[in-house]
């Protein structure tokens, strides 16, 4: 099968060699790697290929040095140029050197056809031989003035896909690279979160003395075991990863009425609780679920502790002992209080910050799981996280994923701590409240389309992992009810990776703790048992859903659509009243995916739009050119605004005297075309 998957992308690209598919790279320390382009017949290469090119090196956390193509002593082969090019550039422990030469085909359907032969070689100092790879590049161009650059300017996004191929295949497998580590596998998902004491009791002799499944606010019971003996129920849904959530040793004893069960309270981090299991069975159930073709996530808990546990009484130095948190708009208070009453670790301590690393790298080398979901992010300070998820990459290698838990709806703020602290994947908390919003409670549905639009926010939305409800949520059941199986259907439509949560697929309500932490049900003929499986079953059929770039189609204040753009399959995707719906199209889009994928992570081709309204009125809305809702930094009218194509934006009148307009928000989609788009905005209300 493999064989002939090469032989069909040989036929397809003209390739000289068939490139191994390896998960999206990234360094974690940004490195030198020098470039230059070899181009027949031209002096240098256009400026937009070669800025798509650094685009590319930048988001694997590259930095491009070009070298002129005068520095390659005027060889004629590759070869020769290659060492040319790396004897130029000693210090970058990287190169890459691209040769093209556009020439003249034919004319075709009024159109003229020429083709781009290219050549990419790249390398990594002190190993032979570099890697190379081959391709003729189809361009089409409009008038018959066009010469090679248009031509090489029209095939930017092939090349650029090719490069994204080689550098991710140079990268992977390297554990370290000047302190830089590659990222994580974003294909990890669906994820399936698991709270391991309400889940299954597959072992009744390391139940303790807290253990009674006839009180709903003690222990149920549930343990490895449990989670073990139910892997098929969690393949019929198309799992792709279960979360456990923490297993480590934990205070088990109420505290103050407050039950214990669910593991968040760590008395130990570097032993597990006994009453979930031993560490073989640990290794058993990772070992089963890679046996069904699923991975193994653990919950690390590294802000508190629980209350009055085995470290607070054996180090009360390694605690801030500053009291609850009071004002939830101090950042210090954020990062140094107890939130709700759990000690807060001094992170800054050497000896703090040591115990939580190396305690994390025990069951990292112990168990070698999928990855961590890393609780209360923005109770760390972001340097804590940048210098801890950079040693644990060092250790647990390429593919390996750190899931970051910010639970903010602003995807400024989200995109501000992924970047800064280094994670490889964030929970799109945005997105969740958008989902619930629009499909629960029948807000407009270019809602979604807003915070879709932020995506040009993020280092890489592909990499969110979107959701629906969580152990800290009112459950979807609770939320959506009659609508929980459409919410389901557009999550598993939508861009990243969906995560569901235990007993969503038996429909178990529940507002807040502990209801929303209830025991799960085995319960064979569910209906959304069946709407989960079936959406999983699109999305593993459909490359569309699973990788296709996204691109925002139209929307108002009744209707949303989207298309998710691969390349040989469209998937159209509309919102209307709290349904959806989804078509497929197959055929040749390669082109047009690269195209989406670029605009949907950069909005970087823009138009300008005009907003004309009453002179005493401010406009504000989402997004930061218009003001990212923030009402300090709203646009008097008349005002423009450069806005990305394709965008979709809400937004609202105030004014000093009338204050906000009423009504609905409402909703601008910037649509391609020539020229300012003008917006007439006529004040709402009296």
């Amino acid at each position: 099968m493999v064989l002939r998957l090469c032989a069909v992308a040989l036929v397809l690209w003209g390739g000289a060699g068939c490139l191994n598919k390896v998960p999206p790279q990234r360094l974690a320390a940004r490195a030198p790697i020098a470039v230059a382009f070899a181009i027949d017949e031209l002096d240098d290469a256009p400026e937009v290929l070669k800025a798509r090119v650094f685009e590319v090196l930048d988001s694997r956390n590259l930095e491009a040095r070009e070298v002129p193509a005068s520095a390659l002593q005027g060889q004629r082969l590759s070869a020769e140029r290659f060492r040319a090019l790396q004897a130029a550039a000693r210090d970058a422990p990287f190169a890459l050197l691209i040769e093209a030469r556009a020439q003249y085909f034919t004319q075709l359907n009024g159109r003229f056809r020429w083709t781009v032969s290219t050549k990419f070689t790249v390398g990594r100092a002190g190993t032979t031989p570099p890697s190379q790879d081959s391709g003729d590049f189809p361009a089409l161009m409009q008038f018959e003035h066009e010469k090679q650059a248009a031509a090489l300017d029209d095939v930017r996004e092939y090349i650029a896909n090719r490069v994204t191929t080689l550098v991710d295949g140079l990268l992977a497998g390297m554990a370290t690279v000047d302190g830089g580590v590659a990222s994580a596998d974003r294909n990890f998902g669906p994820l399936y979160l698991v709270m391991v004491d309400r889940f299954a009791d597959g072992d009744r002799a390391n139940d303790g003395p807290q253990v009674s499944q006839a009180d709903p606010d003690a222990s149920y019971g549930g343990d490895l075991a449990g989670v073990r003996a139910h892997l098929d129920w969690l393949a019929q849904l198309g799992v792709g990863a279960v979360w456990l959530t923490p297993v480590f040793a934990m205070r088990s004893e109420p505290f103050h009425g407050w039950a214990a069960w669910h593991g968040y309270w760590v008395d130990r981090l570097d032993a597990l609780e006994p009453g979930f299991g031993t560490l073989p069975e640990l290794r058993g159930l990772r070992d089963s679920l890679r046996a069904r073709g699923m991975g193994l996530m653990l919950d690390l808990v590294l802000n508190h502790v629980g209350p009055e546990t085995s470290l607070t009484r054996a180090h009360p130095e390694w605690f801030h002992g500053r009291g609850s948190i009071t004002d939830w708009n101090d950042p210090q208070q954020l990062v140094m209080n107890d939130v709700q009453g759990l000690p807060d670790l001094a992170v800054e301590r050497d000896d703090v910050y040591a115990y939580l690393l190396e305690s994390t790298l025990k069951w990292v080398r112990a168990v070698r799981p999928t990855g961590l979901r890393l609780d209360a992010v923005k109770h760390l300070p972001v340097s804590f996280w940048a210098r801890f998820n950079a040693s644990v990459l060092r250790e647990a290698g390429p593919g390996f994923t750190l899931l970051g838990e910010d639970l903010d709806g602003d995807p400024a703020e989200v995109a501000r701590i992924w970047r800064e602290g280094a994670f490889t994947a964030m929970f799109d908390f945005p997105l969740r409240f958008a989902l619930i919003d629009v499909m629960c409670r029948g807000a407009s549905p270019a809602r979604l389309g807003a915070v879709l639009s932020d995506d040009r926010r993020y280092p890489d939305p592909a990499a969110l992992v979107t959701l629906l409800d969580n152990h800290d949520l009112p459950r979807l059941a609770t939320e959506c009810g009659a609508h929980s199986a459409e919410a389901v259907k557009l999550l598993y439509a939508l861009r990243g990776t969906p995560s569901i949560t235990w007993g969503t697929e038996v429909g178990l309500e529940g507002e807040r703790e502990p209801q929303n932490r209830g025991v799960m049900r085995f319960d064979a003929h569910a209906p959304m048992r069946a709407a989960l499986a079936q959406a999983a079953a699109l999305r593993r059929a459909h490359p569309s859903l699973r990788e296709g770039g996204l691109q925002l189609t139209g929307a108002n204040e009744q209707g949303f659509t989207f298309r998710r753009v691969s390349d040989f399959e469209v998937a159209l995707v509309t919102v209307e009243q709290q349904q959806v719906k989804v078509q497929f199209e197959r055929g040749d889009f390669r082109a047009e995916a690269a195209l989406a994928n670029h605009q949907w992570r950069t909005g970087e081709r823009k138009r300008r739009v005009e907003l004309s309204g009453p002179p005493d009125a401010v406009v504000v809305g989402s997004g930061p050119e218009l003001g990212g809702w923030k009402l300090e930094r709203a646009l008097s009218l008349p005002a423009s605004a450069e806005l990305p194509i394709g965008g979709v934006f809400e937004l609202k009148l105030w004014s000093k005297a009338r204050t906000w307009e009423t009504g609905p928000n409402r909703v601008l989609f910037v649509a391609d075309g020539q020229g300012p788009m003008k917006v007439d905005l006529q004040w709402r209300g009296t």
